[in-house]
């Protein structure tokens, strides 16, 4: 048995209700920062091909090209120590 129609208000309603519960999803979760692997500090380079093999990250997530951009919540760039 099909539901019955909405009405245009009540269907409105739902809509409503709908975008509020999407826009507190989308402002709980963390910011990401679109980054790549090889500049952050918790990425231990590949031992073979430091530049461009595979390493690791410390933080738990997992394998990755040190090149390749990707979102991650936990990227901490590697900062230069000015020289003297």
């Amino acid at each position: 048995m099909r539901p019955a129609a909405l009405t245009h208000d009540q269907q409105l309603a739902a809509d409503i209700a709908w975008l509020e519960r999407r826009e507190r999803e989308v402002v709980a979760k963390p910011v990401r920062l679109v980054a790549t692997c090889g500049a952050c500090r918790h990425f231990t380079p590949d031992h073979i091909n430091p530049p461009a093999g595979m390493g690791k990250c410390g933080k738990g997530h997992g394998m990755w090209h040190p090149g390749t951009p990707r979102n991650c919540a936990d990227f901490q760039r590697i900062t230069q120590e000015p020289s003297t």
